[in-house]
């Protein structure tokens, strides 16, 4: 789903719950350990004041592979078949700078060509 400094977002199937999920794996670095766990305090805290589950995202919980810090997210809010949004998306979020979309080539991505959320009547 996404990568950047401190590690990458995978979306996985939970075989419990039998639904989707996104996973952010935290490097295995101390500094960006600690950064997660602040990161889950502050979820836990938002979570509180959240009424309904809808203004923030939902953390299930949290744990330790391979000295990787893993943060397991719901994604009831997350539209499976929005796949040329979460490509223009990856393009314009990219790291390194110099890889990143452009803003032509973002307003000439297949995404703002084409709706195809409606039928054609």
């Amino acid at each position: 789903m996404g990568e950047g400094a401190f590690g990458q977002v995978l979306e996985c199937w939970d075989r419990k719950s039998k639904d989707f999920v996104a996973i952010k794996i935290v490097r295995g670095v101390q500094k960006y350990r600690e950064a997660a766990m602040i990161e889950i305090d502050a979820l836990r805290e938002v979570s509180k004041y959240d009424e309904n589950s809808i203004r923030c995202v939902q953390m299930r919980e949290w744990f330790d592979y391979r000295n990787h810090t893993c943060i397991d997210f719901i994604m009831q809010h997350v539209d499976h078949s929005a796949g040329l949004l979460i490509d223009l998306l990856q393009g314009l979020l990219k790291f390194e700078p110099s890889e990143r979309l452009t803003a032509l080539q973002a307003l000439r991505h297949p995404f703002f060509r084409e709706d195809t959320r409606y039928e054609k009547i």
